[in-house]
């Protein structure tokens, strides 16, 4: 259970909800605001697939419009998390969403 403090850890990842900052390791992941949103709300899903509407909806705060937008996070942030936290894997199942496995 999850409870909103300075910091929260979920797994190997630590986020510092006040800089939005994520590490893992104790390493900055330099990520952007929306990374940021996106890897802590896959983190939150503890391995379930979670839609591409959910995911935008929470990171973006708006009615899903473009898929093509929340993709382009996905593959930055894929990028991202394999130069610094190869552990750490986002899947995608085809029609259904995206999840974060601990490889």
């Amino acid at each position: 259970m999850l409870s909103i403090t300075d910091t929260i850890t979920i797994g190997c990842l630590r986020f510092d909800m006040v800089t939005n900052q994520a590490f893992y390791s104790g390493n900055d992941l330099l990520l952007s605001p929306k990374e940021f949103a996106l890897l802590f709300f896959l983190a939150q899903g503890e391995g379930n697939i979670l839609s591409p509407q959910h995911l935008y909806e929470k990171v973006w705060k708006q009615p899903f419009e473009d898929n093509a937008v929340l993709k382009a996070h996905i593959y930055n942030l894929k990028k991202k998390i394999s130069d610094r936290a190869s552990e750490i894997i986002i899947e995608s199942s085809r029609g259904e969403g995206y999840y974060l496995v601990k490889a």
